[in-house]
């Protein structure tokens, strides 16, 4: 959703981080209210631990849904440091609950109570910041008055949104239907080393997924500001870093993994030769993730359409790889 607030708030409809917040809240109240309706989740005297902890981590996602907007929406429109400041608000307040509960007992409730709790922190403040800096915008440049600055909430903010959900979920796709179709077409053994070595070798992707989120928010910048001709260099930079990580970090997990595996997890030493094979698959969907990071900024739909087909056709190509190992 916060792609489709930054390309309407560019187009000048001023409100649009507000109605997009509203939308997501109200729309993340049906798996709670589904949820009660189905009896997997209740709260009260007759409730049972399960019902209890379901009922709170459907609650959690009316607090995180519109916090994740708006904390989103400003990192996109260049306010890194207080979407830096709000998550590490939030982890702190989980941590510190969590521990405090632990020292007396420690049940799936209270866990998810915290989270619920850090969840309402991290709103409250995202909620100033947000207020904060759209009057600091203001105060910047004075605020673009055209026809467009009443864009409609579908045609202006859920349709850009949806274009880009699209492609990442087809990326998505494509990167974890592995597992689903290993589990039909191989022993179950063979399913626990792979998803053993794809925990290992997918600590690369926090490198990608770092440098895609800091491109996506230079790129929304650069645009804002008409500064066209610098998107290149930007996307060469982050492809250069996402080189140069995924490069040190490949050798580094290739060479910390085998004694690691075979000291601490020896029944897992067949899914050595998996992560070596993984890693420079790892790295190429994280560059593919810069690319579409890129292609969603600077609003290429062609573009973003095309990563999203893409990603979809490969995703067969699980099935014949499989058979063949």
């Amino acid at each position: 959703m916060h792609v489709g607030v930054i390309s309407a708030h560019r187009r000048g409809a001023t409100n649009a981080v507000v109605r997009a917040t509203a939308f997501v809240a109200l729309l993340s109240t049906i798996p709670l209210l589904v949820g009660l309706l189905a009896g997997i989740a209740r709260v009260g005297g007759g409730a049972t631990l399960r019902q209890q902890a379901i009922f709170l981590g459907l609650a959690a996602i009316i607090i995180e849904a519109p916090m994740l907007v708006i904390m989103r929406t400003m990192q996109g429109l260049g306010d890194a440091q207080r979407y830096k400041i709000g998550t590490l608000l939030r982890v702190s307040v989980y941590a510190l609950l969590v521990v405090l509960l632990a020292l007396d007992h420690l049940n799936p409730t209270d866990v998810v109570a915290a989270y619920v709790a850090s969840g309402v922190v991290g709103f409250c403040y995202a909620a100033l910041a947000l207020r904060r800096f759209l009057s600091e915008l203001r105060s910047q440049k004075p605020v673009p008055t055209h026809r467009n600055s009443r864009l409609r909430l579908v045609r202006g903010i859920i349709m850009p949104s949806l274009q880009a959900q699209m492609a990442v979920l087809s990326q998505q796709a494509a990167y974890r239907t592995d597992i689903v179709l290993l589990g039909f077409l191989a022993p179950l053994s063979a399913v626990g080393q792979y998803a053993f070595a794809t925990s290992i070798a997918e600590t690369l992707w926090i490198f990608s997924e770092a440098i895609s989120l800091s491109l996506y928010s230079t790129t929304v910048k650069l645009m804002s500001e008409g500064d066209g001709n610098l998107l290149r260099p930007a996307f060469r930079r982050a492809m250069s870093a996402q080189i140069e990580t995924n490069t040190a970090g490949m050798i580094l997990l290739a060479v910390l993994s085998y004694p690691l595996i075979r000291t601490v997890f020896p029944a897992f030493m067949p899914a050595y030769q998996l992560i070596l094979v993984l890693l420079p698959g790892v790295a190429v969907g994280g560059a593919a993730r810069i690319v579409a990071s890129a292609a969603i900024a600077s609003e290429r739909r062609r573009l973003v359409r095309r990563c999203a087909v893409i990603s979809l056709c490969l995703t067969p190509i699980y099935v014949p790889c499989i058979l063949i190992g």
